[in-house]
């Protein structure tokens, strides 16, 4: 299947081409009046951020323990507080796919002591699925650093009978099956509710919050298959807890191509299964407040770079399945807002919609 054979996707790209400016405007707005604003600065205000930091700094992770984007948290968070001298205290706020702790940062003072690690769901995604929310993520955030991008792989417990895509469709004919995910909205969500209504399995959502809770309930028997990122199941396939019937990586995602599928996989990719629809990296990036000072944003992107510089720090994130990459801060503004329009694209054609006030 390919997008011109979908007229949900064809007409959210053509949404994208006349909204793609008016976003960029908008980040590239943001990044000249907070240029202007740290250039009039009174003196008290720039020795503040010269001394920056002076108390520790919250990290807020709007999911659970234990899920992807807390490992990488927990990651970044040793970095910053051994560099700093200030520890880096992660604050899990999960819930409402990940709004709940999106709009605690947002409403935090942009200082430079409040910062929350989004993704593709928390800060592209939910722009579609809550649009009656209160935060408008290309308002309410500027992008301070892209840390990585995790491949999804579609996996089943080991005493599942399923050995490729093929294989648990027909399953899912033959029987009623049910799905998990990281939470609603999120891409764990999205890719599979897409596999389940092209194939026509009609399978049962089952949402979490957080990949954590979700493993932990797929690898006990709870449901019967879920798509998750790589960096949150590589672990549970390389002990043989679980099976992954299909990886991203044959198509370009957003960290570029990827050469292999990762060892210890024992799965082709979903581009060799006939479904190119499902390959879709997750990534991970640190925000701040609108309007925290570009000097303190400077500051965090060089630092994070510097880190994604070191050998050991992303052989180490490689070995968890992650891709890591880092991105200047001119780079970030023109990609934030092209992936709100991305995954919005993806949002409208699955048909999911969410009003805030339903989710707890």
């Amino acid at each position: 299947m390919n997008a011109s054979s979908h007229p949900g996707i064809c007409r959210g790209r053509l949404r994208c081409l006349f909204a793609l400016s008016a976003c960029a405007r908008r980040a590239v707005l943001g990044t000249v009046l907070a240029l202007a604003v740290a250039t009039a600065l009174p003196g008290s205000q720039a020795h503040a951020q010269q001394a920056w930091p002076m108390h520790p700094i919250r990290l807020i992770v709007p999911y659970p323990a234990g899920g992807t984007t807390d490992v990488l948290a927990r990651a970044l968070a040793e970095r910053y507080g051994r560099v700093w001298g200030q520890p880096v205290v992660v604050d899990n706020r999960g819930g409402a796919a990940g709004l709940i702790g999106t709009d605690a940062a947002a409403r935090a003072a942009p200082d430079g002591y409040t910062l929350v690690l989004g993704n593709n769901a928390t800060h592209a995604a939910n722009a579609a699925l809550f649009p009656q929310a209160r935060l408008d993520v290309l308002r309410d955030f500027v992008a301070v650093a892209f840390l990585a991008s995790s491949r999804h792989a579609l996996v089943v417990p080991a005493a599942s009978s399923a050995r490729s895509i093929a294989d648990l469709i027909a399953l899912g004919r033959s029987r009623r099956l049910a799905f998990g995910s990281s939470g609603v909205g999120s891409a764990s969500h999205l890719i599979s509710e897409m596999l389940q209504l092209k194939s026509g399995m009609g399978a049962v959502h089952v949402p979490y919050r957080g990949a954590g809770p979700a493993l932990t309930d797929l690898l006990g028997g709870q449901f019967d298959f879920m798509t998750a990122t790589w960096a949150s199941v590589a672990q549970q396939v390389a002990a043989g807890q679980l099976r992954a019937l299909a990886m991203g990586g044959s198509a370009q995602g957003t960290s570029g191509p990827v050469a292999h599928i990762p060892p210890g996989a024992g799965a082709t990719s979903f581009v060799e299964q006939g479904w190119p629809e499902l390959d879709l990296d997750a990534w991970f990036a640190l925000f701040a407040p609108a309007a925290t000072p570009v000097p303190l944003l400077e500051r965090l992107n060089t630092e994070a770079a510097r880190m994604l510089a070191d050998r050991a720090v992303t052989d180490r994130l490689r070995a968890i399945g992650f891709e890591p990459k880092a991105l200047a801060l001119p780079e970030l503004a023109a990609f934030f807002p092209t992936e709100v329009i991305r995954w919005g694209a993806i949002v409208r054609a699955v048909g999911v919609r969410l009003e805030q006030e339903s989710v707890r």
